[in-house]
């Protein structure tokens, strides 16, 4: 064990003798000590392309993520428009066949139904324009 205190670079030499007495060539290795205000060179030399790296692969997790998003909603809003009809059938049976709701209540559904339609399709239609454009600027 051997500590080097002092900056710059610093020769190594060793070798090795068996119980036989026999003694190997001398081997060495150079190391460079650096003030821990200056990184090695070899740091600043790839410090940029690590960065940029870790830049560019942020900006494509993000870019991912926005996608998945959209079309997670998309599956969503098609999910919820797909289920409307049924909810109007039933509405309908309720209030034709049960008796079970007044007019006035059947209306309110129907229409509620309806402008929760129409804020899916806007909603749709504004998130393919967003997937449309992105694919314009990828291609």
């Amino acid at each position: 064990v051997f500590v080097i205190v002092q900056e710059g670079k610093h020769r190594v030499e060793y070798y090795s003798t068996d119980r036989a007495g026999n003694i190997e060539p001398t081997r060495s290795f150079e190391i460079v000590i650096y003030a821990p205000e200056a990184p090695p060179p070899v740091i600043l030399q790839y410090w940029w392309a690590i960065l940029g790296t870790a830049a560019a692969v942020v900006v494509v997790a993000i870019l991912v993520h926005r996608r998945l998003r959209i079309a997670s909603r998309l599956k969503q809003i098609r999910k919820e428009k797909a289920e409307l009809p049924r909810l109007k059938r039933q509405a309908e049976i309720k209030y034709f066949k049960e008796g079970t709701i007044s007019r006035q209540a059947y209306e309110k559904l129907i229409e509620e139904y309806e402008r929760r339609r129409a804020e899916l399709e806007k909603e749709e239609k504004l998130l393919l324009e967003r997937l449309k454009k992105r694919r314009g600027k990828k291609g």
